[in-house]
């Protein structure tokens, strides 16, 4: 093969592999939605979303941990099935929404999570079981909220 046959061959080896990759991110991502997606991020920040978006981590492969970054939205109350279908999360950034309630299940399915980060909301008082199913929570942050104390059995397991 000649040189300029070989550069030309790898240079649309190139593109595809660019295709490939940014068609991966598409997919993973339902089209229906503004959020960005890659394989280990998922980014619906700044969207004006007053509600997490189920179903947002169906496709995405379990063996990898994702982080969920669902910031600087206008979230004000995570319901039990809010992450129901995110078991791959590793992390989950909640900063800057509204959010003035979470149910005692909102978090049960995120069995990996190492990382929650509810800081710069509107949260009075966690339920007492809320941590109790993250077997992986390494760190919590909740400054710049409303929280005066904490159950006594938050942090059970």
């Amino acid at each position: 093969m000649s040189t300029i046959k070989k550069i030309l061959f790898l240079s649309l080896w190139a593109l595809n592999q660019n295709f490939k990759a940014m068609n991966t991110e598409n997919t993973l991502c339902p089209l229906n939605h503004n959020c960005h997606c890659t394989e280990i991020n998922l980014d619906c920040s700044n969207l004006l979303l007053d509600k997490i978006i189920p179903n947002m981590l169906n496709k995405y492969p379990s063996q990898h941990g994702v982080d969920v970054d669902y910031s600087h939205n206008t979230i004000y109350l995570l319901h039990n099935t809010s992450f129901y279908t995110y078991a791959a999360t590793r992390a989950v950034n909640l900063v800057n929404n509204q959010i003035q309630k979470i149910e005692s299940g909102a978090f049960i399915k995120l069995e990996k999570c190492v990382s929650v980060n509810l800081s710069n909301n509107l949260l009075k008082e966690l339920p007492e079981s809320l941590f109790n199913h993250m077997k992986s929570l390494n760190f919590l942050y909740l400054s710049r909220n409303s929280l005066e104390t904490l159950p006594p059995k938050i942090f059970v397991n």
